[in-house]
């Protein structure tokens, strides 16, 4: 089941690709001799009748007749069944075992009469694949018939295969079902469609076996081929990979049997760019998203009152699909090629198995190497165009009447996706988030708020964004608004805080400009700093010190900022925090209440001791305060130093310290550690 919640589609699924190939088979009636002789009668009035063709999965020459036009079968053929009737019997019902590719030939004398039918039935064991039939005269006269075996296609059947897991079988047969049942406006037609929009592309995950050529990227083998991944363990169900194994350890745990990827590329091919995925995107999946829609609209247009119960394949659950799963799927189908479209307008061209690789988690080698990364290209306008042309007026109507739709109809727990967990709120802010969504793509000024902090009617810390100025194409240059850097992080300021507009307002900040705060003047922006922390002080709090929104902003409970400082400077010796105020508690924490875009280090405390007084604090032992999910250190100078024993302080810990000797003191010096 999918359910929707808090604007945003939740789901158990994969989405993947597969082809569909039909064979031909041909049937001669020979008269005696080799070559291509017609059949004789009989003394008896019958009809030599012989039957040569190719069996699918393989090419050849039948050497009699007319060469076999057999294409791959999705499976395996080791089961050939004849049968010749008429006049209400049956006059050959035979099985013969074969593989693929193999020339099969067999005679058979039949009594001459009109309406003969010949059956060919291709297997794969007990699965019938492939069906041909024709009615015919046999009149004793040289003929020859040519009989096309079609996929045997089976809507239920497919179906029943999706939901084992067998995702490309059940492709290729829901593809046939689509061409067979085009235009009937029938429920055939209708399953048929809807199950292979998604399962077209739940198979394009599947397709990652390797060819060993270098020969473009074409499907998931060959991305994984690029990338020099293993072969062996190629198993889409139970997948785990490795990359760069040449730097990095071997996962000891792998989830799954590890495809490892070293990262270099194949010998006798040149490094695949960044522009490779990119085409891939593009030129491959697109088309599928695309065709995806097309099967949703056939099924929407027919009638709106389609439903089918059916098992999930990874969930192992029975779900309902209706009108209202088709509007989403085509909602989140339209966005997923908009952005396919948006990407396609940037210079992403890093050599992505090479040395850029390894250097991803460097910003500055990486940007070094690709100073123009994420850089608009000369096409841009165009599939910006595009873009908003699946979005405005389609993706975001599709969303907005799948909400009306689901909202309309009576409740289903066994609903594939369903709001039903939403409350009015959620309905509301999606509602204006849709409206508000449908003029950025236009280009009309908007505003996009987004709740990221979770605290429903609390505006004071939510996130605005106006994409009216993107859709323009007025600000996608996102390469202007990166920072410089040094030889692995970013340094310096932000170029542009404001991101061209693109945010009025950044976790409650409506002035952006303190992203380049520099509250502790090593000459970068807070915002960047890794290895930051703040030491604020209090007087006079009231007898609960450690109030519970004390981490989201020292400053509305009472306390003064004291300093910023960097925990570099630990190397250099301890770190004296003090001013012209006595404090009672000292706040100690590496959190910052404005948006930072960096992951800060842990900052290493060894000591804490109160200035002039000789007093330290503090033990830094196991005696924790957890509230609301966050965790707190809390000691007291009643605590004896020991000395070595260290505390670790990250951005999900802070340090409160209180001096209860009445010895207060002039500050807080910090003993810390810097590796």
């Amino acid at each position: 089941m999918i359910n929707l919640m808090n604007n945003r589609v939740k789901y158990k699924t994969t989405l993947t690709i597969i082809l569909l190939i039909s064979g031909l088979f041909v049937l001669a009636g020979c008269g005696s001799g080799s070559g291509g002789g017609g059949a004789t009668a009989g003394g008896s009035g019958a009809t030599s009748v012989s039957i040569n063709l190719t069996v699918p999965g393989g090419s050849g020459s039948n050497g009699t007749g007319p060469s076999a036009a057999a294409a791959s079968a999705p499976k395996p053929i080791n089961i050939l069944e004849i049968e010749i009737s008429g006049d209400g019997e049956i006059f050959v019902s035979e099985q013969y075992s074969v593989t693929s590719g193999q020339i099969f030939s067999a005679t058979y004398l039949i009594p001459s009469g009109a309406n003969r039918t010949v059956t060919i039935r291709a297997f794969n064991g007990s699965e019938l694949l492939y069906l041909g039939e024709s009615t015919v005269d046999f009149t004793g006269q040289a003929t020859t018939i040519t009989i096309d075996m079609e996929l045997f296609v089976d809507v239920n059947y497919a179906i029943n295969l999706l939901e084992q897991g067998d995702i490309v079988s059940a492709r290729d047969l829901l593809r046939a079902a689509v061409q067979k049942y085009l235009g009937e406006s029938s429920e055939f037609e209708r399953n048929a469609n809807f199950f292979y929009a998604f399962t077209r592309l739940y198979a394009l995950w599947y397709d990652m076996e390797s060819d060993g050529v270098n020969d473009g990227l074409l499907d998931v083998g060959d991305i994984l081929d690029a990338f020099n991944c293993s072969t062996d363990n190629r198993d889409p169900d139970n997948f785990d990979m490795d990359f760069d194994t040449t730097s990095d350890p071997v996962d000891p745990f792998p989830l799954f049997p590890l495809v490892t990827c070293p990262g270099s590329p194949l010998a006798s091919g040149a490094p695949i760019l960044g522009r490779d995925l990119q085409d891939f995107l593009y030129n491959v999946v697109r088309p599928e998203l695309i065709g995806a829609i097309s099967n949703l609209n056939t099924v929407s247009g027919i009638s709106t009152d389609w439903t089918r119960n059916w098992d999930e394949p990874f969930g192992d659950t029975t779900v309902e699909s209706d009108n209202g799963d088709v509007l989403v799927l085509k909602a989140m189908f339209k966005a997923a090629a908009a952005f396919i479209e948006i990407q396609y307008g940037y210079d992403l061209s890093l050599n992505i198995n090479g040395n850029d690789l390894d250097n991803i988690d460097s910003y500055g080698t990486f940007m070094g190497s690709n100073p123009a990364y994420f850089t608009p290209n000369s096409g841009m306008a165009g599939y910006l165009a595009n873009a908003q042309g699946y979005l405005s007026n389609n993706a975001l109507l599709d969303i907005n009447d799948a909400i009306d739709w689901m909202l309309a109809e009576t409740v289903n727990p066994d609903e594939w996706i369903d709001i039903a967990s939403w409350v009015q709120d959620d309905i509301d802010s999606a509602k204006d988030n849709i409206a508000q969504a449908e003029n950025c793509v236009v280009g009309v000024t908007c505003n996009i708020i987004l709740d990221d902090n979770d605290t429903i009617g609390i505006s004071s810390d939510d996130t605005v964004i106006n994409l009216a100025l993107y859709f323009n194409n007025l600000a996608t240059n996102i390469n202007s608004f990166l920072p410089d850097y040094d030889v692995d992080y970013p340094i310096g300021f932000l170029p542009e805080p404001i991101f061209g507009g693109l945010f009025p307002m950044l976790d409650g900040y409506s002035d952006l400009s303190v992203l380049n705060d520099d509250e502790d003047g090593d000459g970068t922006a807070d915002s960047l700093d890794r290895n930051i922390y703040y030491v604020y002080g209090g007087i006079a709090l009231p007898a609960n010190p450690y109030l519970q929104n004390l981490r989201d902003d020292p400053l509305l409970q009472g306390y003064e900022l004291i300093r910023a400082d960097d925990a570099q400077n630990f190397q250099f010796g301890p770190v004296d925090f003090n001013d012209t105020f006595v404090y009672d508690y000292y706040y100690i924490t590496s959190h910052s209440e404005i948006p930072t875009f960096v992951d800060r280090e842990d900052v290493t405390i060894d000591a804490l001791e109160f200035i002039d007084t000789g007093v330290y604090c503090c033990e830094f032992n196991d005696e924790f305060w957890v509230s609301d999910g966050r965790l707190w250190q809390l000691f007291d100078s009643q605590s004896q130093d020991l000395d070595g024993v260290t505390g670790i302080m990250s951005e999900r810990s802070s340090i409160l310290v209180y001096d209860n000797t009445l010895l207060f003191g002039t500050g807080l010096r910090v003993y810390g550690i810097y590796p």
